[in-house]
């Protein structure tokens, strides 16, 4: 009970030599707030680090050494306190009493955050009953504000937000007799009624600030071996953009004056930012009685140690680990609320702690944890008949207490067993996981297409005159084909649908290679299913077959006349006579007419086939019909 008293009267004490309320007819909000930002700058920290006594007023430079798991007991730790209150709490009591001039547990408590009726000097609680800030301004659903302890180990930040962006609020504390307003929401970065402007070192989560223990060598690369570009004098402030170890060195990419290089930061003291702060992964915010499961934070370079601190819903620590890894095992024994954090450090660096923001978590039995949502990867799948694929299912909280059905929409298109989708038929079907117990679902889409034409290649025999003709095998199933050209560019553009197996690919030069490729599909209602294209498959515009041939005979004189091709350079004749194997190549000729003399009664049959000349290489069109002839 002394205790009490004790520290009650102490808490008398420090409102007895806190300053005069702010609200002194000469002050308009932003001169009040301005006075308070002198005192609490942007980024300095909320501590006596280096004396062992609170200090409510004061602020350094330096974060928290001993900051988790903290009492509220004045100098029992480095954070300060304020009327029985640390941190995030302790620091917004401490500027709300500075604004209005009494103490915030005696105001008004509500539960409706209405910004319309929020002034100047509130403490709103929010975060699920996780974070306090003090109101420095409210313009219509915006409010500015300062706090601590939501970036690492106490630091201050003077900042904005929407109100329809505040996580889980809880309440607010309001004065009856405070009516203070400030519309200027943007004042922390302007000029105030005075003419001020407060230097505020801007926030940058891009880099950290640190300061020189000692004259130190700036070098091109990092490590020991690299070039000395400059000398850093003790006591420079220096912005550091990346990390790395190197020769049992931490260094950090920094420049000083127009000179860019690396620094040891083992020398330097860290002041503030936090790029590197560790950040949880795969974060769920439930988990199971009474089983172990994983939190994992992504591992910060040039950080050697990571402590992982569990705070109930009443903030006592109920389990802090020291590890190398960047996981920990977790198992808690009752249900409730938790948050969890963790630090890196440096044995490089020792003042370089970084502390992750706290993430709260539920533990309930695993029959009280509904599922949330199911997610199916693949989404959608396109298979051939006969082909196989695996469903992954995703369940969010990953420990709900699942019980599933899965169906097929068409089993004759496609089933499902043990996760694995098999293709039965051609069509559309819809595979859905339903969890019994929430109804929630998740479905892929299953296309089963046809397989993709085979052997497709030129049919020489069905060429005409400035045309390729294609031909391919036919695909089971199948309702037609869409045929594809080469482009100049290389990519192949649609050129034609065909019910058939084969496509005469008109209107091309002769003699100019082409390179197609097929597609077979089907219709499923209104919705084309389409295979993966045919290997590809090269043609040539071949001259069309010779037409109009015709031979005579006069006495032992054998001509042979025929029409004249369009697209051939020259003609090839070949003769088949009695004793011979087959048609033999004769001779070539420029015109469309061939004589020659053969012994009388030889019975002589004769074809053409035209030639096209393209760079040295000849195309020869099919063979024309055959005529008979016998020499007189």
């Amino acid at each position: 009970m002394k205790r009490k008293w004790s520290i009650l009267l102490l808490c008398i004490v420090l409102l007895t030599l806190t300053v005069q309320p702010a609200f002194a007819a000469n002050h308009s909000a932003p001169a009040i707030l301005y006075q308070l930002m002198v005192k609490f700058p942007h980024l300095a920290y909320w501590n006596h680090v280096g004396s062992p006594y609170n200090n409510p007023d004061g602020v350094t430079d330096q974060p928290c050494p001993t900051h988790s798991g903290c009492s509220w007991v004045p100098g029992a730790c480095t954070c300060n306190s304020f009327c029985n209150a640390i941190q995030c709490m302790g620091f917004a009591y401490k500027a709300a009493y500075d604004i209005v001039g009494s103490d915030p547990r005696g105001w008004d408590k509500s539960t409706v955050l209405d910004a319309s009726k929020l002034r100047v000097g509130d403490v709103i609680r929010y975060r699920g009953n996780r974070h306090s800030l003090c109101v420095t301004g409210v313009k219509g659903n915006v409010i500015s504000f300062v706090d601590a302890n939501w970036l690492p180990m106490c630091q201050i930040r003077w900042a904005a937000m929407d109100l329809a962006d505040m996580p889980s609020f809880t309440y607010v504390l309001h004065s009856p007799d405070n009516n203070l307003k400030n519309t200027n929401i943007d004042f922390y970065l302007d000029a105030f009624g005075d003419g001020t402007t407060p230097t505020l070192p801007a926030a940058d989560p891009t880099k950290e600030v640190w300061v020189t223990n000692g004259n130190l060598n700036l070098r091109a690369v990092p490590g020991l071996s690299g070039d000395k570009v400059s000398l850093v004098p003790q006591g420079t402030r220096i912005t550091v953009t990346d990390k790395k170890l190197k020769d049992d060195y931490l260094w950090g990419k920094t420049s000083y004056g127009n000179t860019a290089g690396w620094i040891a930061l083992d020398y330097c003291l860290y002041r503030s930012g936090t790029p590197y702060a560790p950040t949880f992964v795969d974060f769920s915010h439930v988990h199971p009685l009474n089983e172990s499961f994983q939190l994992k934070w992504k591992a910060v370079a040039g950080a050697d140690s990571y402590t992982l601190t569990v705070l109930d819903e009443d903030d006592k620590v109920v389990k802090t680990v020291k590890t190398t890894q960047t996981s920990c095992s977790c198992k808690l024994t009752k249900t409730g609320t938790y948050s969890a954090s963790v630090a890196s450090a440096s044995t490089h660096a020792t003042t370089w702690v970084l502390d992750s923001t706290l993430h709260e978590f539920a533990v309930r039995k695993r029959s009280d944890i509904d599922v949330q949502s199911l997610a199916l990867k693949p989404a959608s799948l396109e298979l051939c008949t006969s082909e196989t694929a695996t469903l992954t299912l995703g369940v969010t909280p990953y420990c709900a207490n699942l019980s599933l059905a899965v169906k097929s929409s068409n089993p004759a298109i496609a089933t499902i067993s043990n996760n694995v989708v098999t293709a039965n038929g051609l069509g559309l079907a819809t595979i859905t996981y339903t969890d019994r117990n929430t109804g929630v679902s998740a479905a892929c889409k299953v296309s089963v297409v046809p397989t993709a034409p085979q052997n497709l290649r030129q049919n020489r025999a069905g060429s005409t005159d400035r045309a390729v003709a294609l031909k391919w095998s036919k695909v089971a199933g199948a309702q037609g084909y869409f045929v594809y050209r080469q482009k100049a560019d290389g990519a192949f553009a649609y050129i034609a649908t065909t019910n058939k197996n084969a496509y005469l690919d008109t209107g091309r030069t002769a003699g100019q290679r082409y390179v197609y490729k097929v597609k077979a599909y089907i219709m499923s209602g209104t919705t084309k299913l389409i295979s993966t294209p045919s290997a590809a498959a090269a043609g040539i515009a071949l001259p069309a077959a010779v037409t109009d041939l015709s031979a005579s005979a006069s006495g032992n004189r054998i001509t042979v006349k025929w029409g004249k091709s369009a697209t051939a350079d020259f003609y090839i004749v070949f003769r088949h006579t009695a004793g011979t194997n087959g048609f033999q190549r004769v001779t070539t000729v420029t015109g469309t007419k061939y004589s020659e003399t053969l012994q009388s009664g030889t019975r002589a049959a004769y074809k053409i086939r035209a030639v096209k000349t393209v760079g040295g290489v000849n195309y020869i069109s099919p063979y024309s019909n055959s005529v008979v002839v016998t020499a007189g």
